[in-house]
C-alpha cells in the first residue's frame, strides 16, 4: 500500500510490545499516524540525516517539520526501514508505533457485485 509500505513479516522474538498489543504477521506500520503521534520527536530524533531532514535538539516541532518528516520517508523508504529496524531495539516505552491490519485507515465499504451471462447470440 502507498501510505502503509511496511508490513510486518515476522517478529525478532516471541514476545515484546506489538505482540502483547496483538499485532501479527502482515499487519501495517501506520507510518503517518507514528509521525503525527506521541513518537514525533523521538522519531525525528532517530530518522535526522535521512533525505536532507534535518532535526536539531531543542528545535520546536511544528506542522511545517512534520509535513517535511513525511514527504522525507516516504521519499526515502529503504534508508527508513533500514534505520527503523536498526535503532527500534531497546526503545520500548520511548516510541510508540501505530500498526493496523488493513491499509485503508478507513473501513473498507464493499460494493455490489453483479454477475450476467450473456447467450452467444446476445449482444451488450
Amino acid at each position: 500500500s502507498p501510505l502503509a509500505p511496511f508490513t510486518i513479516a515476522s517478529f525478532k522474538g516471541s514476545t515484546g510490545p506489538a505482540q502483547e498489543n496483538g499485532v501479527q504477521p502482515g499487519w501495517f506500520l501506520d507510518l503517518e499516524a507514528c509521525i503525527r503521534g506521541s513518537a514525533k520527536k523521538p522519531l525525528m530524533q532517530m530518522l535526522s540525516g535521512i533525505g536532507g531532514f534535518e532535526y536539531k535538539e531543542g528545535t520546536k516541532i511544528n506542522a511545517k517539520m512534520t509535513e517535511s518528516l513525511l514527504a522525507t520517508v516516504f521519499d526515502n523508504l529503504e534508508a527508513v526501514l533500514q534505520r527503523l529496524n536498526t535503532n527500534l531495539v531497546g526503545h520500548a516505552g520511548i516510541i510508540q508505533l501505530t500498526f493496523c491490519n488493513s491499509c485503508s485507515k478507513e473501513q473498507v465499504k464493499l460494493l455490489p457485485e453483479a454477475i450476467v451471462e450473456y447467450d452467444s447470440g446476445m449482444t451488450a
